[in-house]
């Protein structure tokens, strides 16, 4: 099922392609799911219609049409960008490096580091233990990318 795939640790976009399914329908039943019921929401849908409300527009749709969905979502893949690039700076390591230490290749590094997309759970968390980062801040940003 989705959601066995995604305990498993595989990305979103990896349970997408393994369950058939389209990123956003994989998001909505994983993370999305989970957050709407931890933060007390009946479902993932209530939550979103919640989050568009709260930043002054009538629907989940009319968010996403606004574009501004997609700038929180953009500011929250540089902010951890940033935290990677600086820590990387601070210890005085490579994007090589990180890629052995994380199990991946180099272009998954570099894709973070550009901000372009997000390690995956299990690898975020290895991230945060070899560059001795916050899990839970790195969790609170990803977390609050527009969603």
């Amino acid at each position: 099922s989705i959601e066995q795939l995604y305990d498993e640790g595989w990305s979103i976009a990896e349970v997408a392609r393994r369950a058939g399914v389209s990123r956003a329908a994989a998001y909505g039943y994983t993370r999305g799911h989970k957050k709407a019921q931890d933060l007390g929401f009946s479902s993932y849908t209530a939550y979103r219609s919640h989050i568009a409300q709260e930043r002054g527009f009538t629907s989940w749709w009319a968010y996403i049409r606004d574009g501004e969905y997609k700038h929180q979502k953009q500011k929250s893949y540089q902010e951890v960008a940033g935290i990677i690039a600086g820590a990387l700076r601070e210890m005085n390591k490579t994007q090589q490096w990180l890629a052995e230490e994380l199990g991946v290749h180099k272009n998954a590094i570099t894709l973070y580091v550009q901000g372009k997309t997000l390690p995956n759970k299990q690898h975020r968390k290895k991230l945060c233990e070899v560059l001795q980062l916050d899990e839970n801040y790195l969790e609170h940003i990803i977390d609050n990318e527009g969603i």
